[in-house]
């Protein structure tokens, strides 16, 4: 399933889709545990520190 589309020069998202870009903007900015990112988002440790390295190559990734 394709999660974004584009519309006249915007991207649409999920809400599932918007927490987890806020949630990791959140632990970029160090304002959260990568403990606290999984707990929120209903993943585990490994797979907030996966999606972590992709949001740091990528930037804004398109989950």
């Amino acid at each position: 399933m394709e999660a974004e589309v584009h519309v006249q020069g915007r991207i649409e998202m999920s809400d599932q889709e918007v927490k987890r870009l806020q949630v990791m903007g959140q632990l970029v900015e160090r304002v959260i545990t990568q403990g606290q990112a999984a707990d929120r988002l209903g993943l585990s440790k490994r797979q907030v520190r996966r999606l972590l390295r992709r949001y740091e190559r990528q930037g804004q990734p398109d989950w």
